[in-house]
């Protein structure tokens, strides 16, 4: 994953010879990113980064909520996450009477990153 796909806030999976874990980007470099480690910062590689990938979890945890009968339909406020089981991403929906919009996601720096992009507010995480 190339590090200039990233901002700061953006959530990201880290992954060495320890594990993987989720991270927090708080500052970007030309080759990797500085991340929010519990208490510490690390800097690391922009092979070491992986996305979080868009389950219905992690869209739980970023404020979004269950819609009805739809299983696999979740909503926060006007926006809507259809998402696709066997595939692991998303179709991202806002619409209104006069605007349609259709965006594909895939992971939670994207989600994050679009709906910054749409609603000039960042998109609050809890992972």
């Amino acid at each position: 994953m190339k590090a200039t796909e990233l901002r700061i806030g953006n959530y990201i999976r880290h992954e060495d010879k320890n594990g993987a874990f989720t991270v927090e980007v708080i500052g970007i470099t030309p080759k990797g990113a500085t991340v929010k480690y519990g208490p510490g910062v690390s800097t690391i590689t922009q092979e070491e980064i992986t996305p979080v990938p868009l389950t219905k979890q992690t869209l739980l945890r970023c404020g979004f909520s269950e819609v009805g009968i739809y299983e696999n339909v979740l909503h926060r406020g006007d926006y809507r996450v259809y998402l696709d089981a066997e595939a692991k991403d998303g179709l991202l929906k806002y619409e209104t009477d006069d605007y349609h919009l259709e965006v594909e996601v895939k992971s939670v720096h994207q989600l994050q990153n679009l709906y910054f992009a749409l609603t000039g507010s960042e998109l609050p995480v809890a992972l």
